[in-house]
């Protein structure tokens, strides 16, 4: 992954798209990396297991990874109530079961975002770090533009939460740095249904320059954002496609085909 990082996604609602199609729609606007947050699928009623959620991750990593796009995952934000409402037993078998049978390759782990310094997020994140430096994968930390730390020198990426247009993040050399929108700027980008593709060219611009990778934070939107996707892939030298790839709609065949897929599995 020596390549800089560019794109964007709708982090905390990616289940509910088309994950070839998304992936298809990166592709064709010139970007090569999205960032989703797993447990996602657990903050909403009804909450999934993990072994509903792993067949979500799976497919969106693989449908990724066909078109050449790199998946970085917030494994656990928190601030959210993942820790209070999956066991960790449960959480600990997720990450095992990427590491075993999705792979690691194009996937950034970042085991805890949002990191307050509790013990259990320490414990995780020594476990996350074993399981997927095991399986050859590349490790990922949050910062939050105020206080940030690196666990260890296995750290080589961080996901750096910009609080300002002109915020790029550690100066360390050794850093793979991602700037990314999740903070308060992302009203600024977004202040509508859609994000403002030239506020988001100026400051993925700025990351470009600078020689860092660049994620748009899309807030709570299942909409695609295609002129800011654009503008994003500009910013780093790509060309986008003329127009944003229309999404394939389902036959009756390929429902019947995939109802029968059910059937004889028995799912």
């Amino acid at each position: 992954m020596n390549e800089l990082l560019h794109g964007g996604m709708s982090a905390g609602e990616w289940d509910l798209l088309d994950a070839e199609y998304m992936a298809d729609v990166l592709k064709a606007s010139g970007n090569n990396f999205n960032l989703i947050e797993g447990f996602s699928p657990g903050y909403r009623t009804p909450r999934l297991t993990v072994q509903q959620i792993y067949p979500k991750l799976d497919a969106w990593i693989k449908a990724m990874r066909k078109h050449g796009i790199v998946t970085g995952i917030h494994m656990v934000n928190a601030n959210d109530d993942t820790f209070k409402n999956y066991s960790m037993v449960d959480i600990k078998w997720l990450v095992e079961q990427l590491a075993r049978e999705t792979g690691t390759i194009g996937v950034l782990l970042c085991p805890v975002a949002e990191e307050t310094g509790a013990s259990e997020e320490r414990d995780f994140t020594e476990f996350c770090a074993r399981v997927w430096t095991a399986a050859r994968g590349t490790l990922m930390f949050n910062g939050d533009g105020t206080t940030w730390s690196v666990p260890d020198a296995r750290w080589k990426t961080v996901c750096y939460h910009t609080q300002s247009v002109g915020d790029m993040g550690p100066t360390k050399a050794e850093f793979h740095t991602i700037i990314d929108t999740d903070s308060p700027i992302m009203k600024w980008l977004q202040p509508g249904k859609l994000c403002d593709a030239g506020r988001v060219a100026e400051i993925s611009g700025k990351a470009s320059k600078a020689n860092k990778s660049f994620s748009l934070y899309i807030f709570n939107s299942l909409l695609v954002h295609w002129e800011a996707l654009c503008a994003i892939a500009r910013a780093y030298g790509k060309t986008p496609a003329a127009k944003m790839p229309k999404q394939k709609k389902e036959s009756i065949w390929d429902k019947f085909v995939a109802w029968l897929k059910g059937v004889l599995s028995g799912k």
